[in-house]
């Protein structure tokens, strides 16, 4: 605040003279001291913390458009955001000052959560025992997620496991050529959030087989 004194001047008579404070408040100031206000992360992990510092005519700090999981705490002249999300999507959040009444200041920011690969059996089941050269029924995934693809590793000849982008689904179809026990895994392809697997098994089982192995089985004989 700055004091200040008005005084007259002419003739020789006592002065006059007059006195007033003129406060001059500062604006809010607002930075980022640590961290990164533009992150990209995978659901279920932490952020990597993201610090503000405040000052000058700002005596707090708040944000809006967090993600759940994620909180803001203020102390002194520190505002940290910290957390784990709980919700996938991109969250564009604001900084916000407070205090007096001269002009605020604001930072924006960008989290993005990833979602993590899923895959369920939606229909059919997962472990079959069927004969050779006898369709499988039709075993089906649902696809999601952060996954946008899925391969299967481990089937039979004769079976084929297949990726439909515009249903999300991948379907184990075929008639196996070969009789044997097969384990099969399915591995989601997508984000960088980690992959998804399933395992089923697919027991397939030979025809029966008969063969002369000695003798005629057509014969001529005396009584």
């Amino acid at each position: 605040s700055f004091s200040y004194t008005v005084t007259t001047s002419g003739n020789d008579c006592a002065v006059a003279t007059s006195t007033g404070i003129i406060a001059v408040n500062p604006d809010h100031t607002l930075s980022l001291s640590s961290g990164n206000d533009n992150q990209r992360i995978c659901l279920g992990n932490a952020i990597t913390d993201i610090t503000y510092t405040f000052g000058e005519g700002a005596t707090g700090a708040n944000v809006e458009g967090l993600p759940d999981g994620i909180i803001a705490t203020s102390s002194g002249t520190i505002l940290i955001i910290s957390g784990a999300p709980s919700v996938s999507g991109s969250f564009n959040y604001t900084v916000i000052t407070e205090g007096n009444n001269c002009k605020g200041s604001t930072a924006p920011g960008v989290i993005t959560i990833d979602p993590v690969h899923t895959i369920s059996l939606s229909s059919g089941s997962a472990d079959q025992t069927i004969c050779i050269n006898t369709s499988i029924q039709e075993i089906i995934y649902d696809i999601g997620g952060g996954a946008t693809g899925a391969s299967v590793s481990g089937l039979p000849g004769g079976v084929t496991g297949i990726y439909n982008s515009s249903t999300g689904e991948f379907t184990i179809s075929g008639k196996p050529s070969v009789a044997d026990i097969f384990e099969y895994t399915i591995t989601t392809t997508g984000n960088d959030c980690g992959a998804a697997t399933v395992t089923g098994t697919i027991t397939i089982l030979p025809d029966h087989t008969l063969s002369l192995s000695s003798g005629s089985n057509n014969q001529t004989i005396c009584i």
